[in-house]
């Protein structure tokens, strides 16, 4: 085959303005660059954002749409079961509830900023570190996670750090140094959503 011969089984060209080289004269040479595609140049995924360690990252940035992921649904059982049933318990609820989707999303919201800081506090949480230390972190990444804005949201109470005999709630004063020791149970509360269901509104 000569090069002014062309292959029937070659793509036919697109049709183009011919390619002026820098003097005037059509670049293209017999031969040159038959058959070939042009590459599309492959645009870079975005890569999805990744949690910081510790976490600092506010969840807007990983659910820009404002949706939260959904745990699991578990129904009312036995003699629970009157909650679904009830139609006048059902309005109740719905009544407390105001809008149940802004509220259900609220909750997954506060469930995902747990469920981040909480991992994060179970791989950080060593024996030597004092209440006061554990406390902070967990608020710090609490903080930061449902990005603080005043009383809009926030850290609904002290994080509770009771050790072993310690009644549940307790959180360490300014300058306590008690600390976790190896063996110690260190059970913790974090709040990051607080609901006045019962409370009027004035």
């Amino acid at each position: 085959m000569t090069a002014t011969e062309t292959n029937p089984h070659d793509p036919v060209p697109d049709a183009e303005e011919p390619n002026q080289s820098d003097d005037g004269v059509n670049g293209d040479t017999p031969g040159a660059g038959e058959g070939k595609k042009k590459k599309k140049k492959k645009k870079p995924k975005k890569k999805k954002p990744q949690q910081s360690e510790p976490p600092r990252i506010g969840l807007s940035k990983f659910f820009p749409d404002g949706n939260y992921p959904e745990g699991e649904i578990q129904p009312y059982k036995d003699d629970n079961t009157w909650r679904m049933t009830s139609e006048e318990k059902r309005y109740i609820e719905k009544m407390a509830m105001e809008d149940p989707e802004t509220t259900y999303n609220s909750i997954r919201r506060a469930a995902e900023v747990h469920r981040q800081v909480r991992q994060y506090a179970r791989k950080t949480i060593r024996p030597g570190m004092t209440m006061t230390e554990i406390a902070e972190n967990i608020e710090a990444g609490t903080r930061a996670l449902v990005e603080e804005n005043g009383l809009e949201s926030g850290v609904g109470f002290p994080t509770g750090v009771n050790l072993n005999h310690c009644a549940a709630h307790y959180t360490p004063n300014a300058g306590d140094t008690t600390g976790a020791s190896l063996g110690t149970l260190v059970p913790q509360s974090v709040a990051n959503e607080y609901f006045h269901l019962s409370a009027s509104k004035w």
